[in-house]
């Protein structure tokens, strides 16, 4: 009879580590899920100011309530070569160019050349690209510019942008 009882407790033991190996796989599975939806919910939005000479960026944090300066890019022939190193370091999901517009509200000269960026973000980095209308932001930036930055203008102006949209979408979701 205690023979009979030590197969019991064997089995068990063996259906609990079987039992055990099935859970962890799953927790393993599970986790795995959790860490692609988590990586993608706690990306950073991009902001940019477009310039024909200087780009200013700007980063929102994870929870994509505040935008702050980056840096300052040229706009050059490497010009996407550098956003795609920030894209990639700030695990960046969208973009939100600001839209130039004359003090009639009406698109201005640089417009159409912000309209060819945009379309060549989307091309190159296949993220979702969005306009915010930008009125002033580098006359504004400029009333906050850090002394010791000369081109600090350009980013903060893109923070402005990107704040004023991530505030708008704030908004929307409530």
């Amino acid at each position: 009879m205690v023979h009979n009882n030590i197969i019991n407790v064997n089995k068990l033991k063996s259906s609990f580590d079987g039992y055990m190996q099935v859970l962890y796989q799953k927790k393993e599975f599970y986790a795995s899920i959790f860490l692609m939806i988590n990586s993608r919910l706690l990306g950073r939005f991009l902001g940019i100011d477009f310039g024909t000479k200087r780009i200013g960026l700007a980063i929102s944090d994870e929870n994509k309530m505040l935008a702050f300066p980056k840096e300052v890019i040229l706009n050059d022939k490497n010009v996407f070569e550098r956003l795609g190193e920030v894209i990639k370091e700030e695990n960046i999901l969208e973009i939100v160019v600001g839209e130039s517009m004359d003090f009639d509200g009406e698109p201005n000269k640089v417009a159409k050349e912000i309209e060819i960026f945009i379309l060549k973000l989307k091309t190159e980095f296949n993220l979702l690209v969005h306009k915010q209308k930008e009125f002033l932001t580098s006359v504004e930036a400029r009333r906050y510019k850090d002394k010791d930055r000369q081109n600090g203008v350009d980013a903060g102006a893109a923070a402005l942008i990107l704040q004023r949209y991530l505030d708008l979408r704030s908004l929307q979701e409530r």
